[in-house]
């Protein structure tokens, strides 16, 4: 009999999960250990509308327990450990958690993803368009939301899909509210969303113009600063 291949996870979210998925589905004798510092999943698609509109979507349809998920799948096939990666020693095919736990691998996956700025915990009110680092992405979105819906003017940096997406559903959410708030999307390129074709950008800005929102173009944002605190050089 074949001896189990032990495949080790760093990572929960849109590349951890689905490569975890395959493995089981198609090599029998695997064995995978997925990592992840929240017992959740945060589908961030919906981050721009649920984080405009609270009542959008309900908190279990974006925030899905993992564990749930690989449910199908027998406990000697799979386990979900919650923790971060501390160490990785590649000889000794060993990861240490951060909580002083050691699990050796056949196969390591690296699948940790990456952090914005706008996720970062040194910010007063993080903006949570991806997974954080921690397990308080309830509490995350909860803040972002009460930020933006308390908000009298807001500036987004970047006219990419992104940008667009969360400058309408503000406008929209602040419009269906009777809500005034002062929306300045800001646009690297001479226009928004650059990589559509110049039609596609100019039907997108003239639905956020209608919104109220007002485009800044060919300009970058520089460095942030809070209302009232003084920029670089003045």
């Amino acid at each position: 009999m074949s001896s189990q291949v032990h495949v080790v996870i760093a990572g929960a979210s849109f590349a951890g999960i689905p490569i975890a998925h395959s493995l089981l589905k198609d090599i029998p004798t695997v064995k995978v250990t997925l990592i992840n510092p929240s017992p959740t999943f945060y589908f961030a698609i919906a981050a721009p509308r649920l984080l405009a509109k609270r009542n959008a979507f309900k908190p279990e349809q974006y925030l899905l327990p993992i564990e749930r998920e690989f449910s199908r799948y027998r406990t000697s096939s799979f386990e979900f450990v919650q923790g971060r990666a501390s160490a990785i020693d590649v000889s000794a095919k060993t990861i240490t958690l951060d909580t002083t736990r050691n699990i050796h691998f056949d196969y390591l996956v690296i699948a940790s993803g990456s952090t914005t700025a706008s996720n970062s915990q040194t910010h007063a009110i993080p903006i949570p368009f991806k997974q954080s680092n921690s397990d308080d992405m309830y509490t995350v979105i909860q803040n972002a939301q009460d930020s933006i819906s308390r908000a009298e003017s807001i500036v987004i940096a970047g006219a990419g899909p992104i940008g667009v997406e969360i400058a309408g559903e503000i406008a929209e959410a602040a419009q269906q509210s009777g809500r005034k708030v002062k929306i300045t999307l800001v646009s690297a390129s001479y226009r928004i969303l650059p990589m559509l074709k110049p039609t596609g950008s100019a039907t997108a800005e003239k639905l956020l113009t209608e919104l109220g929102v007002e485009i800044v173009k060919s300009q970058k944002v520089s460095e942030p600063c809070k209302a009232g605190s003084p920029t670089r050089g003045q």
